[in-house]
């Protein structure tokens, strides 16, 4: 398997021609495996195969990160963890759903109370449920992919999404959670 000139290469007292061997082959298998990754595994969905690549006009719900939880988060008031809510749906959610779909053309809530649909959206994405625990390495979202024009659920999604970040603070980890949530939103509208 190993060509003569290789094993040549071991005895003049150089590397071992199968230790080069090695290292190349796990270098690609290393390689390949990070060109083709998701950061989401599918729970339960309906249908399995659903056919959203048509729609071209998008509206993205507010995600429904609780208030509330701000305590349980290590915030100091409700006023900064409702801050932090805004930075992740807006700067990191809604921005990168946009880096992500060049192609189509999104539009977003701009708070929790806004249920305004623009007119020519063709798929609302509302977010139905996000559960996400301090030190999780997931977080569980509920998502329903909504045709606007005759208000009907075509695709209802449950799914674990990575929340894995070098960061030690929520900001970057729920951050990073927004562009995983963003690239799965991709593959579900591409695929």
């Amino acid at each position: 398997m190993i060509p003569e000139k290789l094993k040549k290469v071991g005895k003049k007292g150089g590397v071992s021609a199968i230790v080069v061997f090695i290292i190349a082959v796990l270098l690609l298998v290393a390689l390949s495996s990070c060109s083709a990754r998701r950061f989401y595994a599918i729970r339960s969905s309906e249908p399995q195969k659903p056919q959203l690549q048509k729609y071209k006009a998008i509206h993205l719900g507010w995600l429904p990160i609780d208030e509330n939880e701000w305590l349980e988060h290590d915030y100091s008031s409700k006023k900064e963890w409702v801050d932090v809510i805004r930075y992740l749906n807006v700067d990191c959610l809604q921005s990168g759903s946009k880096d992500y779909l060049p192609m189509k053309m999104i539009t977003a809530a701009t708070s929790a109370d806004d249920n305004m649909i623009p007119k020519e959206t063709e798929l609302f994405i509302r977010f139905n449920s996000i559960k996400m625990e301090k030190y999780a390495r997931t977080a569980l979202i509920e998502v329903d992919f909504i045709d606007a024009k005759s208000n009907t659920v075509v695709y209802k999604v449950s799914s674990d999404i990575s929340m894995k970040s070098s960061g030690f603070y929520l900001e970057s980890t729920a951050s990073l959670l927004m562009y995983n949530v963003a690239s799965f939103l991709y593959y579900q509208l591409t695929d």
